[in-house]
Parts: C-alpha cells; sequence; structure tokens
C-alpha cells in the first residue's frame, strides 16, 4: 500500500506563464552575451589589441597629455590623426591654482598657428591682471571637431576639478563628425545611436569590430577643405534642423557635466569674416554676367559701389537665394556708409552659402539660448560676434581680424582674449586679483611675451598661404588679389628678419627666461635657434620637451632634426626611426621625415622613406605628392611624371598638379607636354611664377625664342624675382647670343637704389663677372669691371661661399693675375672637398691646371 502523503500534490504547480519565460530567456541570453563581450574586451586588452580613445593619457607619473588617437573615434584610422596643442595637465591640480579648459574646433585650436591661440595671450592677460593667482589654461580644441566631439572632451575634463571651461565652437557643426557636410559618415542620425556608435569604438571589441568592416566610402588622407566641394547643404536643408537640435543637446551636455565639477563656463557666439570672405558656393544665377562686372569693378578700392546697388537688389528678386549677390550687395551698400544695410547683406550672404565652413546665425542663436537657460547654473554668454563687430572699423567683421573664413591673425587672437577677459576675471573670488578693474595688457607686450617675433608671424603668413592655395579658396571672388596681399607681407617680413636677428635672439631668450616651464616657448626658441645655426642650444630646449611629456613624439622629431644640424647623421637617423616608430600613424611618421630629408638635399633618403609610407598607404594623396617630388628631387623624372598621373586622376584641376607636371616633362625631355602642363596651370593660375618659369624654358628648347621671351618678361615683372628664375632667364639670353641684353639687365639691377641686400645682388653680380669675363661682344667684355664686380660680391657674402670664390678666381686669371687667382681657386677647391661637392672638386681642378698653364678663361671659350 502506498504512503499517500508521500506523493507530489500535483494540485500545487502551475505551468510557467509564458512570458516568464521569454523574460527568463533574454536574461540568461543577455547574461551570457554580456559574459561573452566581456570576455572577449578582456582577452583583447590582455593580447594588447587595439588602442585607448579616451582623451588623456598618462604623460609621466604625475601628468597628463593629449591622446594623439582619440580622434580615431570620429575619423577612423584612414587619415592622419588630428594633432592638439602642446598639453601637459598635473593629474592634481596644485593648491591655489585656477584651472581653465578651453574647448572648441580649429578656430579655439589657434590654427594657422596654435602656438598663439586666444589662450596664450588670455593667460598673459591673467597673469598681468592678477599677479598673485597662479593659472594653468589648457587648450584642449582639436582641428575639424564639432560638439559630438567636444561633448567627450567636457567629460573627461570635469575628472580634473576644472574652475572654468572655455566653449568656443559652430564652425564645424554641418562639416565636422556626423553633419550633413562630412566626409565622415555616422551610423544613422539619431542622437542616442551616434553616442553608443561613439562608445563602442572605444572598446578593443568595438575596434576589431570595425577592422573587420573597414569604412571603404570615407576618405583616405585629410586634405583640407577641398575634401568638403561636393557636400553642398543649402539653408533650407531639412537635416540642418537636426543639426541644431544635436548643437542643442551637446551644448547642455557640456555645461552639465562642467556644473557637476563645480566649474563655471563661458559659452563664446562664434565670429567668422563677413566682409573679406566671399561665399564658397553660391547658387545658380542668371545674374552671372552683372556678378563679373561688379567685382571687376569693387578690384579699386576706391571705387563707388552707389549705381550698383539698385541692379543688385533686382537681380536678388529672381535669385533670393544668391550668395554672391548678397555679398556684393553689402560690399556696395559698405562703400556708400550704409553699415547696418550692409551688415545684413554680409550675414545674409553667410548663411546662404552652401558649403558650410562658417557658423551661421541659427548656430549663434543656439549658442545664446542655451547660454540664457543654464545661466543660474554659472553658464555666462560672451558674446564674441557682437562684441567684435562693434570694434571692427566697419561694423562688420573682416581682415581685421581674419586671414581667411574663420581663422583669427594675431590681432584677432589677442581680440577675442579680451572679449573673454572680463568674464573670466569675474568668475574668480575678487580678492585674488590686484584691482578691482587690471589695466589691460597691450599686443605688442603680450607679443614679447608669448615671442610673438617677426619670424613666427611670417610663419603663420606662410602657413596661410599654404592653407589658401587649394580649393574652395582658390576657387573664391578675389583670391588672387588676397594671395598676393599677403605675399607682399610675408617679403616685408623676410627683409626684417634678415636685419634683426641678434634682437629676435635676444627676444626667445628673455620669453624663455620669464617662464621657464612653458613648453611652447621652449619649441620656438629652439626653432628659431636651429634655423640661425645654433643647433646645439636648440638641441638642449628640445631635450627638455622630451623630458617634460615622453609621449609627445614631436620632441623626437624636433631632437632628430638638431641632430642633423649638428652634423650627428646617425643620432639624427636613429631619433626619426624612434619617431616614425612610436607614431600613431607610421605613415604620416614616414612622410615627415622623408620631407626633412627632401628639405636637407638628402634625396635618396627622403625617397627611401617616401617609398615606404606610399607602400603603407598607396591611396593616400599627401604621399604620392610627396614621393612624385622626392623622386624628381632623386632625378627619376620618369617615375616622378608617372607618380604625378596617378594623382593628377584624382585631382584634374588642381593647377599645382599641373606645374608639377610640367616639371617632370621638362625633366624627361618632353619639352611639348611640359608646354601644356604649364599653360594649364596658368590659366587657372596666372599668377604662378614656377609654372611660369617652366612655359619658358620649355619654349625655348622648342626653339620658340620669341615667346620664350615673351614668357619670361612676364615672370620678371614681380619684384623680388627669384633667384632661380632671373639665372633660367639670363641663361637663356646668353644661350641665344643676347649677351648684351643680358648686360644691359644685369647693370640695371646692380644700380637700383632699393636693391642693398645681397641675396637681392647676387645672381646680377655674378652674371656680370660672367658676362664681363667671357663675353665675345665688344661693348660687354671688360675684365677689370669684372673683378670689381667679383670683389664686390664678395664682400656682400658674410660666409665663404663656393661659387662667389670661384668667380673671383676666374676674373683674377681673366686679368692676368695667375698667382692670386691661384690661390683663390686652391681655397675654392678645398671648400669643395669639405661639402662634398665632387663636381665643383673637378671643376675646379681643371681650372688650377690652366692658371699653372696662364691661360685666360676666355681663351679656353
Amino acid at each position: 500500500m502506498t504512503d499517500q502523503h508521500l506523493l507530489p500534490n500535483v494540485d500545487r504547480f502551475t505551468e510557467i506563464p509564458l512570458w516568464r519565460k521569454v523574460v527568463f530567456a533574454v536574461l540568461a541570453s543577455g547574461g551570457i552575451l554580456a559574459l561573452a563581450v566581456l570576455a572577449c574586451e578582456t582577452g583583447l586588452r590582455l593580447a594588447g589589441y587595439g588602442d585607448s580613445q579616451y582623451f588623456f593619457i598618462a604623460a609621466t607619473e604625475d601628468s597628463l597629455a593629449a591622446n594623439p588617437r582619440f580622434a580615431y573615434r570620429y575619423f577612423g584610422k584612414s587619415v592622419p590623426p588630428r594633432d592638439t596643442n602642446w598639453v601637459l595637465v598635473p593629474a592634481v591640480k596644485p593648491a591655489g591654482t585656477y584651472r581653465i579648459f578651453i574647448l572648441g574646433g580649429s578656430a579655439a585650436l589657434g590654427v594657422p598657428s596654435p602656438d598663439f591661440h586666444f589662450g596664450r595671450f588670455l593667460e598673459v592677460m591673467l597673469t598681468h591682471a592678477c599677479p598673485d593667482q597662479s593659472f594653468e589654461v589648457h587648450n584642449l580644441a582639436l582641428t575639424a571637431i564639432n560638439s559630438h566631439v567636444v561633448r567627450d572632451i567636457a567629460q573627461e575634463c570635469a575628472q580634473y576639478e576644472p574652475d572654468l571651461m572655455i566653449v568656443y565652437l559652430g564652425n564645424n557643426e554641418v562639416v565636422g563628425p556626423f553633419g550633413p557636410g562630412s566626409v565622415f559618415e555616422g551610423i544613422g542620425t539619431n542622437l542616442g545611436v551616434l553616442r553608443m556608435s561613439v562608445a563602442l569604438k572605444n572598446t578593443r571589441l568595438g575596434q576589431w569590430l570595425a577592422s573587420l568592416a573597414p569604412n571603404v566610402s570615407g576618405p583616405s588622407d585629410w586634405e583640407g577643405l577641398q575634401m568638403f566641394l561636393q557636400r553642398t547643404v543649402s539653408r533650407d536643408d531639412r537635416r540642418l534642423e537636426r543639426v541644431y537640435d544635436h548643437l542643442r543637446t551637446n551644448l547642455t551636455a557640456i555645461c552639465d557635466y562642467a556644473v557637476a565639477a563645480g566649474a563655471k563656463v563661458l559659452l563664446g557666439t562664434v565670429a567668422v569674416n563677413l566682409k573679406d570672405c566671399p561665399p564658397f558656393a553660391t547658387s545658380e544665377s542668371d545674374a552671372l554676367p552683372l556678378i563679373q562686372e561688379v567685382a571687376d569693378t569693387l578690384r579699386d578700392p576706391t571705387a563707388s559701389g552707389a549705381k550698383w546697388i539698385a541692379k543688385l537688389q533686382d537681380a536678388l528678386q529672381g535669385s533670393p537665394e544668391s550668395a554672391m549677390l548678397n555679398y556684393l550687395l553689402g560690399q556696395c551698400l559698405l562703400r556708400e556708409g550704409k553699415k547696418e544695410q550692409a551688415a545684413e547683406a554680409f550675414f545674409l550672404a553667410r548663411d546662404l552659402d552652401l558649403l558650410r565652413f562658417r557658423a551661421d546665425s541659427r548656430t549663434n542663436e543656439v549658442i545664446r539660448d542655451v547660454a540664457r537657460m543654464k545661466a543660474k547654473e554659472g553658464v555666462q554668454l560672451v558674446d564674441v560676434e557682437s562684441k567684435l563687430s562693434e570694434s571692427s572699423p566697419a561694423g562688420v567683421l573682416g581682415e581685421e581680424y581674419f586671414y581667411e573664413h574663420v581663422h583669427f591673425n594675431p590681432q584677432g587672437q589677442y581680440a577675442l582674449a579680451r572679449t573673454f577677459l572680463p568674464q573670466v576675471l569675474s568668475a574668480l573670488p575678487q580678492a585674488r586679483c590686484s584691482e578691482s578693474e587690471p589695466p589691460i595688457v597691450s599686443f605688442d607686450q603680450c607679443c614679447r611675451v608669448l615671442a610673438l617675433t617677426d619670424l613666427e608671424h611670417r610663419g603663420i603668413l606662410k602657413a596661410t598661404l599654404e592653407l589658401i592655395d587649394k580649393p574652395p579658396f582658390s576657387d573664391q571672388l578675389g583670391a588672387a588679389d588676397r594671395r598676393k596681399k599677403l605675399e607682399r607681407e610675408v617679403e616685408r617680413l623676410e627683409a626684417m628678419i634678415d636685419v634683426d636677428q641678434g634682437a629676435m635672439a635676444r627676444l626667445y631668450e628673455q620669453a624663455v627666461a620669464e617662464n621657464q616651464d612653458d613648453l611652447i616657448l621652449r619649441k620656438l626658441a629652439g626653432r628659431f635657434l636651429l634655423a640661425t645655426g645654433r643647433a646645439a642650444g636648440a638641441e638642449r630646449q628640445f631635450q627638455v620637451l622630451a623630458e617634460a611629456d615622453p609621449t609627445h613624439v614631436q620632441a623626437l622629431l624636433l631632437l632628430g632634426e638638431a641632430a642633423y644640424a649638428r652634423g650627428n647623421y646617425r643620432v639624427a637617423r636613429e631619433r626619426f626611426d624612434r619617431f616614425i616608430n612610436r607614431s600613431p600613424d607610421r605613415a604620416d611618421a614616414l612622410s615627415r621625415v622623408s620631407g626633412i630629408y627632401l628639405r636637407e638635399g638628402e634625396y635618396a633618403l627622403a625617397l627611401d622613406y617616401a617609398e615606404q609610407a606610399h607602400a603603407l598607404r598607396p591611396d593616400r594623396l599627401s604621399i604620392l605628392k610627396l614621393l612624385s617630388r622626392s623622386q624628381l628631387a632623386a632625378g627619376q623624372a620618369e617615375a616622378a611624371y608617372q607618380t604625378l598621373w596617378q594623382v593628377a586622376s584624382r585631382r584634374p584641376d588642381d593647377p599645382k598638379v599641373r606645374r608639377e607636371l610640367a616639371t617632370a616633362s621638362l625633366q624627361r625631355g618632353d619639352f611639348s607636354q611640359a608646354a601644356a602642363n604649364a599653360r594649364a596651370c596658368l590659366k587657372q593660375r596666372p599668377e604662378d611664377t614656377q609654372a611660369r618659369l617652366c612655359l619658358a624654358m620649355a619654349l625655348s628648347q622648342l626653339q620658340q625664342i620669341e615667346s620664350a621671351l615673351s614668357q619670361y618678361e612676364q615672370l620678371l615683372e614681380k619684384r623680388p624675382v627669384d633667384r632661380a628664375a632671373e639665372q633660367q632667364f639670363l641663361n637663356f639670353l646668353r644661350s641665344t647670343g643676347r649677351d648684351k641684353q643680358a648686360f644691359d639687365w644685369c647693370r640695371e639691377r646692380v644700380g637700383e637704389e632699393q636693391i642693398q641686400e645681397a641675396k637681392d645682388l647676387r645672381v646680377p653680380l655674378a652674371e656680370l663677372v660672367m658676362l664681363q669675363s667671357l663675353s665675345r661682344d665688344r661693348s660687354v667684355y671688360d675684365p677689370a669691371a669684372a673683378l670689381k664686380h667679383a670683389e664686390r660680391l664678395q664682400r656682400l657674402t658674410p660666409m665663404p661661399d663656393l661659387q662667389v670664390i670661384e668667380l673671383l678666381a676666374m676674373a683674377q686669371a681673366e686679368n692676368e693675375q695667375f698667382a692670386v687667382a691661384r690661390k683663390t681657386a686652391e681655397q675654392a677647391l678645398s671648400l669643395a672637398k669639405q661639402q662634398r661637392d665632387r663636381q665643383s672638386a673637378v671643376r675646379l681642378q681643371q681650372q688650377l691646371r690652366w692658371i699653372d698653364q696662364q691661360k685666360r678663361p676666355s681663351d679656353l671659350k
């Protein structure tokens, strides 16, 4: 008999509901998946796969540096990494220090010269106003980033005891990561999805998954704004609403991170060049003839705009969305003193620009709205746009503050710092400042403290010229005129630099002595010492950089350059190789080293490094261009020509590529092709002197003598003339039997009062020595005058110069001063051997034999 009480009571059990089973299955699966993901992530980290892509990394045990791999999350690894300013942040903020972080894109970074960003000027002003207060001003801006990226940087900043965050951004909201005008595609358009995708890329698992599905549609190189030429976005594009919504959300999050960390926030509206930056792209208009006619008239700065105002307004009735018509209307109204109406037209032209590289009106409205919304939480608005407009002479922002569309010149950086200064001071405890309204440091005093010398100013201008030497800048209305203006300023500064090197050296020394912890000042001083032949001093400065921040590979590159300048070629190469091995982008690092060797005339090494870079990234356009230049320099004209055609297939309308093709064609002896490519370049860029020189040389080889002469004459209208162009012109005249014309040209040049520098007299004086020593034209031949010119040239040349000494020996021999000529030629031969110039050494040995035989140079011709 069975014990019934031992049997289970089946009535007590009911079947588990389906929904509970589903929940259990989902939770179990999720748990298993989470464990699998965690295991994969842990395994990849233990295996050393991937990189940390947080903004900050450890530089030393007690300091933080900027991570060069941070931007991979947003741009991928296909393009070179974005460079930050030299960032070194103490991991623990020193007691009594007021810490300021600057956040934003390239305008905040300080492009074209991050060494002189507005934060540097602001720090000088703050230190002067509050001498008893210690300040840290860290610029964490990056080129091409927008609020999506700055949001993540701000979140990290909140962990490191900020007192103030200055946010200056807005230019890249459309063209930056995840914007509708970007070339860097995002996943979807939902902000939550975008945030998740960015977070995933910071995991090793996410990086591994990304490597399995490379972004084949993205760019393979960073080529500046010309990458975005096809990414036009009109004002009525519905995607812009999403851009403004994302900006509002991201700015709000940035403010929240700062406030939660106990920091205050200054949100700046964005100032852009309205008056002197024509639209990059405008809508189609039937008024193209009118646009050209008005533009031609306005090239004259004294011309009136009155007669065009009504015509432009009528044209706008038919083409109200034309950015160019509005821009020209603004120019005409401004010339008639109608500043408010002009400003409205300029603002509208900016907002209608189809290439949205400048923050528009809605962007600044969003910034103002967020500042108002967060005002009670310690967020303040700094209306940069309005304040700088008020201080502009025309009441409209233009070239007084900007070189191009959004990047400030030094005066603009100073003005931007002054605009932020009052509200930075108001954020400080008042007891820390010596006066309630301290005096403002002058621009000149800031320049002295920051070592912003004429040499640095020239560097800024050259960087700007490089930036605007390609589309879309080169396609803008009046681009050639703006370029010539900057080139004239470069020439003026170069004349001053040559005269004032001693005073400049003292300025660098004083700046470093007054602030020995400033790494940027040490870098500037080191570069100056390197450029002026004091490599040992430069090396000491660069060594300080390397010791302060071992993670910053730029110091290794600078140390390599210093070692090379000292003649320590093995050490230089070791440092260059260490720089390459530690760089986040090996191909980019190889390219930089190749560029240094190319500049130094080490063409075989330059080509070797360029070929290595190309092997790693054959799709990278900048590397192809470098490879072609290295091949040309190394005498591999055919290889360079083929490489350049690869570049031309991707940039068929690039005038610089056509110019380089002309150079390669000359070297390979294809003079017809050289002329064709030079003409193609000059069609787009008539002021390109190198292309015109190529055309003149090609025409000369094609025996089109009069056409070649015409090209040379056009080329030599420019002052100062390029020495290579002068020499080629004179060679051309002599080769075509025009000794008298060459003689007259040189004599006129030597006699010009404004030509006082040896570098300007070198070519004409050297040519006069040649002509008056060797010419068969009796009206030119004058050996006594040749000797005087040779002696004058030697006096004007401060350092022993092989060519000058050789010319002097020739003139002495032509005057039958054979004993003196022998000593001079021996001196030249010794110098040639020191410089390992075998070709010159062979020639001088032959010259010595002729001198011993008492033969004049003209007897041998």
